[in-house]
């Protein structure tokens, strides 16, 4: 009987200490329920703000290609116009060899046109 009376003392310990620690485990789980709650909106507010960065970053993609061929074009008309202004400026050079081995012949002629000319008039 003194055995059972133990064992029963000790239950009704153990009883008490489990009633004792009760209310901090059931506040201790609303509190992890609640983070947990909080963590996963948390994560699905991070999802939604990843979906629209992603979203913005293939605008911006779309957008920077948009804007080098843009670019590209730019830059295209640019050596355009310095290949023409290089051809225009080549044709305004005077180039004096160019100029005597097109006309020698007429400037053969002239001088000599110019030595007669001169000669009848000045007499030696």
């Amino acid at each position: 009987m003194e055995d059972l009376e133990a064992r029963v003392l000790e239950v009704e310990k153990e009883i008490v200490r489990i009633d004792s620690e009760l209310p901090h485990l059931k506040e201790s789980l609303d509190k992890n329920t609640d983070s947990f709650n909080q963590l996963t909106e948390t994560l699905r507010s991070f999802e939604k703000t990843m979906i629209h960065m992603s979203d913005q970053m293939a605008g911006q993609t779309k957008s920077l290609e948009t804007q080098q061929k843009a670019l590209d074009k730019v830059v295209k008309d640019v050596n355009t116009l310095k290949d023409k202004i290089e051809t225009i400026d080549d044709k305004g050079k005077f180039d004096i060899r160019e100029f005597f081995k097109k006309y020698f012949p007429w400037i053969v002629v002239i001088v000599g046109i110019g030595a007669y000319a001169v000669s009848n008039f000045v007499k030696f």
